[in-house]
């Protein structure tokens, strides 16, 4: 299962998690998951401190 395919399931079950996407490049599939709820794109490579802060965005985010 791809992430989007991931993110797509996690919304059909109603399931509020916060995501971000990891990947080499922005693609189409990037922005249908930031269009789909992720919280941030971090391109590789990315740094410890990127992650951190995405995840720190995700962990912030109001939950519905």
């Amino acid at each position: 299962m791809s992430g989007i395919d991931l993110q797509k399931e996690m919304e059909r079950r109603k399931f509020d998690i916060p995501s971000s996407s990891l990947r080499g490049t922005e693609t189409f599939h990037e922005r249908q998951a930031m269009k789909g709820g992720a919280v941030d794109f971090l391109p590789k490579p990315f740094s410890a401190q990127a992650l951190l802060e995405a995840v720190g965005l995700a962990m912030a985010r109001p939950r519905g």
